[in-house]
């Protein structure tokens, strides 16, 4: 094997959460293949060997890989580089690397240097990027230079950029240049920019012509824009014009709007007009909602019926179950109705009982009609029973089902007794719980007696799920007891691993963690960050790093970031930083950002000087803190010379902001580069 492909074997799956040798890292940057070294610099950036990082994508690009340059900007850009970053991409933007002048007049925008990120976005314009143009426009006009933003915006508009009249329009309309937006916007509109026809509207509102703000909502709307409708409805409504503004909530409603049908009501009700009850379905009225449903049941919408009965019942109408129950009984569904009918019930309706009985005989399930006679026989007396059987309360609580193996029913109860539900009118009993189960109280032992302690709870004792049951119910964790023990059909070690989760997640107490502790003796590999975890939630910080030490060495990576984590929570920031730095040693993206966040949270209170130092120099392998070093833009081979493109407008500062010439970043004070 050649050693350039020994040396990046060792950066493979299997060397995944561990730490990269300082020399490796100078070998890969002499010996790995070009086409590898930016995917390694990114390696190295997540570990926060910055240098490294960016020392890997100049020797890429002086080996013939132009984009490397633009990946060595990026890295340069996240350590707060920024002149460097910006003369990385211009040296990547000379050789023509896509997005590459983008990327620096982003980058110089976000660092405040407005006219330097102004040359950069014209040269991505120039290099066909249409909205570079734009945004070149916009941040223009955010400094007041309007004249040439707007010779941007339509520059970009004649090169077929579909939205830069419109945002041009948006930006006269922030600065309160309302009839020079309206003419861009009605541009826009003739381009066929979706939104542009609602501007008009607004600004035609605004300046109180209301009836041709109205006619540009019409086209709107005609092209299938809703955005202006409620807008519409409410100058209307200002300016006296309320059945207009009713109609237009009314077309979005019946376009689906639900918001619609209450904004309506709110109208009406502001004048005094009550008549129209239907408006009101939508502010949940029951009465209301089921004579909505009432007038889809005469207009045979049955399926609109049963929605606005469903909305009533759940508004609190007992009677609209029955009534969707009869409606699809008429249709011929009796399968529908008898669950219709079954809510009804559950909720005390005896009629609704009654017809069950009915309903159920006539489908020939003899045992469940005599159990809803009874059921509705017994209603008089407060006391309605419902059958053991019935659907509905399996539906209420489907949860509770694997409880009955936890938690036994009465011995006294027969196989086929009926279930006590009480009605509204009827204090409910108490239900019948059995008595949890109290260990019994501990007694001193003797001097030098031994502890007596239950065998499968001594030290080395096996973890079993029978104890792991007995956990989860002392918690309270019935349900998930109950899913222990109807899992029996799997495999014992998959029962384990599932009682470790459960146990980690449900309780921190001294017997769980010292059954997880066990279980992780045995090789459960998660059960060791289980235990971590089941600590760190106790607050035993020191025994949950113990914990987190052994998970890590048996290559959870994951378990260094959750140990920095704790540290950081409970304030120890120096000992969180070390362990972040382990973190990201062994390749988690989030630990070196993290650390820098810390850092700068506690600022030199921690390590004085070594948060500036380490964002701007990153780490170095096996050691601290990165001296600072120089990123010298890489000598790479020429690229063809640009074409020079049109002189643009001068700016009011008088500087040709359209300059083919790369802009170069004046260092700034603090640089690490600055003479």
């Amino acid at each position: 094997m050649w050693l350039p492909e020994a040396l990046v074997r060792q950066l493979g799956p299997e060397r995944e959460g561990r730490t990269i040798p300082a020399g490796l890292w100078e070998g890969l940057a002499r010996y790995a293949h070009p086409a590898d070294r930016s995917a390694l610099a990114r390696s190295a950036a997540t570990r926060g060997l910055t240098r490294i990082a960016v020392g890997l994508c100049a020797s890429a690009a002086e080996a013939g890989d132009p984009s490397a340059l633009s990946v060595g900007a990026a890295l340069l850009a996240e350590a707060g580089r920024t002149a460097e970053a910006a003369d990385w991409y211009g040296a990547a933007a000379d050789r023509d690397v896509p997005e590459a002048a983008l990327r620096a007049a982003e980058l110089l925008e976000r660092d405040g240097r407005f006219e330097q990120a102004v040359d950069w976005y014209d040269r991505a314009a120039r290099a066909g990027d249409t909205d570079a143009h734009c945004r070149g426009a916009e941040l223009l006009g955010r400094y007041g230079e309007i004249a040439p933003a707007l010779h941007r915006f339509e520059e970009a508009a004649r090169a077929g950029h579909s939205t830069a009249r419109h945002r041009a329009g948006r930006l006269l309309a922030e600065l309160g240049r309302g009839a020079e937006a309206l003419g861009w916007f009605e541009r826009a509109a003739a381009d066929g920019h979706p939104e542009a026809a609602v501007d008009c509207a607004r600004l035609c509102a605004e300046a109180g012509r209301i009836d041709e703000a109205v006619t540009w909502w019409e086209r709107a709307w005609a092209r299938g824009g809703a955005v202006g409708v409620h807008e519409a409805a409410r100058a209307l409504e200002a300016v006296g014009r309320i059945d207009e503004a009713a109609a237009w909530y009314e077309r979005a409603a019946a376009s689906g709007d639900e918001n619609a049908w209450h904004e309506a009501a709110a109208l009406l009700a502001r004048h005094g007009q009550y008549g129209n009850l239907p408006w009101y379905a939508h502010i949940g009225d029951p009465q209301v909602l089921r004579d909505r449903a009432e007038r889809c049941e005469r207009a045979d919408d049955v399926a609109g019926a049963l929605d606005w009965y469903r909305k009533a019942a759940e508004a609190g109408s007992e009677t609209a179950l029955f009534q969707a129950a009869d409606l699809l009984e008429r249709h011929g569904d009796r399968t529908r109705a008898v669950h219709w009918y079954e809510r009804a019930a559950a909720r005390g309706d005896v009629y609704a009982m009654r017809e069950l009985a009915r309903l159920q005989g006539e489908l020939g399930r003899a045992r469940e009609s005599a159990d809803w006679q009874r059921a509705a026989a017994a209603a008089a007396t407060g006391w309605p029973v419902l059958p053991a059987t019935a659907p509905t309360v399996l539906q209420t609580a489907p949860h509770l089902a694997p409880l009955a193996a936890v938690v036994p029913a009465p011995r006294s109860a027969p196989a086929e007794a009926p279930v006590l539900v009480p009605s509204p009118a009827a204090p409910a009993p108490a239900p019948t719980v059995p008595a949890p189960t109290v260990p019994a109280p501990t007694v001193p032992a003797a001097p030098g007696a031994a502890a007596a302690v239950p065998a499968d709870q001594r030290p080395g004792a096996a973890a079993t799920v029978g104890e792991a049951v007995e956990l989860l119910k002392e918690a309270g964790r019935f349900f998930e007891a109950g899913l222990l023990l109807n899992s029996a059909d799997r495999p014992e070690p998959h029962r384990l691993r599932e009682a470790s989760r459960m146990l980690s997640g449900a309780t921190t107490g001294d017997r769980a963690i010292a059954w997880v502790q066990r279980l992780a003796d045995t090789g459960d590999a998660p059960a060791v960050r289980e235990a971590a975890e089941m600590l760190e939630s106790r607050g035993r910080i020191d025994d949950a790093l113990t914990w987190y030490e052994r998970a890590a060495t048996g290559g959870d990576r994951d378990a260094l970031l959750a140990a920095a984590r704790m540290l950081a929570e409970r304030r120890r920031p120096e000992r969180a930083v070390e362990w972040y730095r382990r973190a990201a040693d062994a390749g988690d993206p989030l630990a070196h950002r993290e650390a820098l966040m810390l850092l700068q949270e506690y600022g030199e209170t921690v390590r004085p000087g070594v948060e500036g130092a380490l964002y701007g120099n990153g780490w170095e392998p096996d050691t601290g803190t990165a001296a600072p070093w120089p990123a010298a833009v890489p000598a790479v081979p020429a690229a063809p010379a640009v074409p020079a493109a049109p002189a643009l407008p001068r700016a009011q500062h008088g500087r040709p902001v359209g300059e083919t010439r790369h802009p170069r970043v004046p260092r700034q004070a603090g640089d690490p580069t600055a003479d």
